[in-house]
């Protein structure tokens, strides 16, 4: 090979070298996004799993104040009809 060849040649592989390194960075920091997205995610499935319990508890317990309200409402109004 000429000299000139081999120069090209050189060249062309340090590019190529190059846009392995460049690419591969791009890729870690693409999987760390991913990562810390796929984290929050996860944190805020939770989060609602939580929630979903607290709403179904207070709707549990508004329901069964309002039986108790009414029972006592309907004993009160028993009370009232005797007097």
């Amino acid at each position: 090979m000429k000299p000139r060849k081999i120069t090209i040649v050189a060249v062309l592989l340090v590019a190529v070298v190059i846009i392995i390194a460049v690419l591969s960075v791009l890729l870690v920091r693409s999987r760390s996004a991913l990562e810390t997205e796929q984290s929050e995610n996860r944190v805020l499935r939770n989060d609602n799993a939580l929630q979903a319990t607290v709403i179904t508890t207070q709707a549990f317990n508004f329901n069964r104040f309002n039986q108790i309200a009414e029972n006592a409402n309907r004993l009160n109004s028993l009370i009232d009809a005797r007097y």
